[in-house]
Parts: structure tokens; C-alpha cells; sequence
């Protein structure tokens, strides 16, 4: 491969690298968006064509990524780091954690994967409204199943074993060793202190829970003052309704939707602010120039 300068007549590898990732960001935003469709919007009837779209564009996106040309170009921008500054370096990293995770997975298994989670969600949606987990059971297996092999390939090409290869991809050098750790000490803390809490609480004037209704309109209006007053931007953003709450981000587009329950109001606002904290976030880093890797869903 020729090599490019950095301030010659030829673009820099740099820069080709910049527009590679660009077009990649711009397929992953329009998932975004047919998904959050799937979500709030969206007719039942068109939930398998809407699976085969994501699925399709989850393959376009991984294929535009990973090839031979994206290696080299990777390999040559290492190359001329020196001429980079310190926020293109690190740009350059990210674009190799990403490229080394997208190319750790078949196509055929990203496209087979974004199926079966398209599937297991218009199931879950279902089988929650109705209280039937029994429902739900064969396709969260499938996801689960598909997720291993993922993991498994992952674990292949970068190293450490399933679980941490699937855990890097969301927390980049985090391992089980240490969330071990950490929920051990948690088994160890937490009986006690929740026992001191609930001797406490038992010593308090007990606390009336509210009544309802409470009107989904009148619940609407309070999680929009809400968004408004903690600085969420309309202009680049939506609140909308789903079965449950969560939030993500297509370019300046930011979208989250919550949850209203006419019978108990609490869950809406706290998971409305919840949400629009990774709003904010998304709204920043793009107003920024940056952004997230991946859309935050609702726990």
C-alpha cells in the first residue's frame, strides 16, 4: 500500500480511516433509529421485516468495517502516530478496539444474532404484558446461545476467555477476577447494612403509600418538565413511550422513552431522569464531536 503524508497532496491514512468509521457511524445511527421505531412506534405486523432490516444493516455495518483495506490502513496509522495529535492517537485506539471486535465475529453471526434479539423482544413484549416467562424461554436460549458463540469467537481472536472477551466489548479491560471481587465483598457488606436500614426503617412513622390513578397525560407533562429542567435539548431530541424505559442517540438525534403506569407514578419519574442522564451524555458528546459506542438500553 502507498504510503500518504500527513500534510501531502494525498490523504493521509488517518483521514481515510476517519471517513471509514464516519460511514460506519452513520449506518449504526440509522439502526438507532429503526430500532427505537421498533420500540415506541412501530405496527406489530411489520416486526419481522423490521428484524430482517436491523439484522441486514448490522451485517452492512460489520462487512464496510472489516477488511483487508482497514487492517492496513490501521497498520499504516500507527505508523505516522507522530504525526497525529494527542486526541487523533487516541481516536486511533478506539478505531482499533472497534475494528478488533468487529472482526473477531462472522458476518453470519451478527446478522443471525440481531434476528434472534429482534425476535426474543417482540416475544418479551408479549409475554410481560401477560406474565409468561414459559413464552419467552425459547428465544432468550437462542440469544443466549448465539451470544456464547459470540463470545466464543471473540475469545479466539483477542485472548482472554468468553466472558471477558464479551465484558471488554463493554468495558474495555474490565474481567471477571475483578467483578468477583467486588461482588464478594458486596455478599459480605450488604447483609448487615441492610439490616441496619430496615431496623432504622422500622422505627420511623410509616409512610402512606400514594393512591391513584394517576392519568398517563398528567404523568407525560411531569417527565417533560422533567427532561427540560435537568437540560435535555428538544431541538436534538424526542420523549416518547414504551413497554420499558431507555434512551439512545443517532447523531444529533437523541431519543428516550419511558414507561407511564396509571397505578403507582413513581417508576416514570425516576426512570425518565435516569434515562436522561445518558441523553445528556449523548447530547455532549455529540455537540462535542464524539461519541458513545453504543446506545444505552434501560435496565
Amino acid at each position: 500500500m502507498q504510503r500518504h503524508t500527513a500534510d501531502g497532496g494525498q490523504v493521509h491514512a488517518y483521514r481515510q480511516l476517519e471517513r471509514t468509521f464516519a460511514h460506519n457511524t452513520v449506518i449504526e445511527d440509522i439502526i438507532g433509529l429503526l430500532q427505537w421505531d421498533s420500540d415506541t412506534m412501530m405496527l406489530r405486523g411489520a416486526a419481522a421485516t423490521r428484524s430482517e432490516q436491523i439484522a441486514a444493516l448490522k451485517r452492512m455495518a460489520r462487512d464496510g468495517l472489516v477488511s483487508l483495506r482497514t487492517e492496513h490502513l490501521l497498520d499504516e496509522a500507527d505508523g505516522a502516530a507522530d504525526s497525529l495529535g494527542d486526541w487523533q492517537k487516541a481516536n486511533l485506539r478506539e478505531m482499533r478496539y472497534a475494528y478488533a471486535h468487529a472482526s473477531a465475529v462472522p458476518s453470519c453471526l451478527v446478522q443471525a444474532h440481531s434476528t434472534a434479539v429482534s425476535e426474543a423482544e417482540g416475544v418479551w413484549a408479549e409475554a410481560r404484558r401477560n406474565n409468561d416467562f414459559p413464552a419467552l424461554c425459547p428465544k432468550l436460549a437462542e440469544v443466549l446461545n448465539l451470544t456464547r458463540q459470540i463470545g466464543d469467537a471473540k475469545a479466539q481472536t483477542l485472548g482472554p476467555g468468553p466472558y471477558d472477551a464479551l465484558l471488554d466489548g463493554y468495558d474495555p479491560g474490565l474481567r471477571q477476577g475483578t467483578i468477583d471481587r467486588l461482588l464478594k465483598n458486596l455478599r459480605r457488606e450488604l447483609p448487615d447494612l441492610i439490616r441496619a436500614v430496615c431496623r432504622h426503617q422500622e422505627k420511623q412513622p410509616a409512610v402512606k403509600p400514594l393512591t391513584g390513578p394517576f392519568p398517563a397525560d398528567i404523568q407525560r407533562h411531569l417527565a417533560d418538565d422533567l427532561v427540560r429542567a435537568v437540560g435535555f435539548d428538544f431541538e436534538h431530541g424526542r420523549l416518547d413511550v414504551s413497554e420499558h424505559p431507555f434512551s439512545g442517540g443517532a447523531g444529533s438525534d437523541v431519543r428516550i422513552a419511558a414507561k407511564y403506569n396509571e397505578g403507582d407514578f413513581i417508576g416514570s419519574p425516576s426512570g425518565v431522569l435516569h434515562e436522561s442522564g445518558y441523553a445528556l451524555y449523548e447530547q455532549d458528546a455529540r455537540r462535542n464531536g464524539s461519541g458513545s459506542r453504543s446506545a444505552a438500553r434501560g435496565a
